[in-house]
């Protein structure tokens, strides 16, 4: 089973819910619904960055901050920058294999959110 398939199948329910009047919502209302999700995505970021009520894990962050990169969360830019060593080297979290695997694994879950 995919790691990330439980978060991402709470967000999704969101997009999946009935207005008040029973009709399924737009795409704009399901846009507006994406702002909490992405704030989660950069939080979650934060909480595996320094293990915080979850192992600790610098590609589980780069995940979660790349997400919220993609949905339009620019200050997730500078966390991912950090990760990424930009700047400093020397303090570079992860591979290029490791960035390539969670840039691709976001990609994936940014791509099946917005199908929903």
């Amino acid at each position: 089973r995919n790691p990330d398939s439980r978060p991402l199948a709470a967000v999704a329910r969101l997009f999946r819910r009935l207005d008040h009047n029973g009709r399924r919502r737009s795409m704009p209302t399901r846009l507006r619904v994406l702002g909490p999700m992405t704030r989660a995505s950069y939080i979650l970021g934060a909480r595996y960055r320094d293990g915080d009520g979850v192992p600790q894990s610098y590609s589980e962050a780069y995940f979660w901050y790349y997400l919220a990169r993609l949905n339009g969360l620019e200050y997730a830019q500078s966390e991912i920058d950090k990760l990424e060593g930009k700047g400093d080297p020397s303090s570079r979290k992860l591979s290029e294999a490791e960035i390539e695997l969670a840039r691709s694994r976001a990609a994936k879950a940014f791509e099946e959110l917005k199908k929903k």
